[in-house]
């Protein structure tokens, strides 16, 4: 277990995404620099790396936990890529403020080469969001998103990203959905596993971090979000089972 995040019913849902960096102390946006520093305890991998965040089912706050992991790692000076690999309901791209015209979609229609400066290839999407920190959207929606993701290139794009990014956090979508998460793991260095606190059956997660760990790469470990206040602050049963099963499972 990396972290556990609390219920975050006080924040407006426009600064829920970006609470590492307002300058604000808050149970959330400590939390959120816990869970950054597990992974870096936890990581067995030098930088520069990537790390996928999936969740067994929407609504579970992946891309929440996507943009303060992302945000917590610039602050700290690392050069951070954030991608929207969501293609069938893409998020990111509205949480910055941003169109999403040019992206990963754009990209793959229009040939698909991964280019030698990436932030002069307007095919690509990608967007500076912050200090240290990039955004490449999606570029629309795709509704057979695992043809693209099938493609060697997009492998090719992950890696040779590495040359100008310390880390690449990859949002995909919930794997109960779609197999869309599996065929992005095939090219990612590791896995960050998002559960809301009483959303998703116990043996669904259970076969879904199954199904990752038999890839190539690490699971890092399981993010719990929005546990209610009297639960964040005591070792609820519920807290109890997550962190023996993930244990036994290390």
């Amino acid at each position: 277990l990396l972290g556990i995040i609390p219920e975050l019913n006080d924040v407006p849902d426009t600064e829920k995404h970006s609470l590492v960096n307002s300058n604000k102390t808050s149970p959330g946006s400590e939390a959120f620099l816990s869970v950054y520093s597990a992974v870096k305890i936890q990581s067995k991998l030098d930088f520069p790396k990537s790390i996928l965040v999936t969740s067994t089912i929407p609504g579970e706050g992946k891309t929440m936990i996507c943009c303060n992991l992302a945000a917590s790692f610039a602050r700290h000076g690392r050069r951070v890529l954030l991608v929207d690999c969501d293609m069938r309901r893409p998020m990111l791209h509205r949480h910055f403020k941003l169109t999403n015209e040019a992206g990963l979609i754009a990209w793959f229609e229009g040939g698909a080469t991964v280019p030698a400066d990436p932030l002069a290839d307007q095919t690509l999407g990608l967007a500076k969001v912050d200090e240290n920190l990039y955004l490449r959207r999606s570029g629309g929606r795709s509704k057979s998103p695992t043809e693209l993701l099938e493609k060697p290139v997009f492998g090719q794009f992950i890696e040779g990203m590495k040359m100008h990014f310390d880390l690449i956090i990859i949002d995909s979508p919930p794997m109960g959905a779609v197999t869309d998460s599996l065929l992005i793991s095939e090219n990612t260095d590791e896995v960050l596993y998002v559960c809301r606190f009483n959303r998703a059956y116990r043996k669904h997660i259970r076969l879904y971090i199954r199904q990752l760990r038999e890839g190539k790469n690490e699971l890092l470990g399981i993010v719990l979000n929005g546990l209610s206040g009297i639960e964040y602050y005591s070792n609820s049963r519920y807290y109890r089972s997550y962190k023996k099963y993930y244990g036994s499972q290390s």
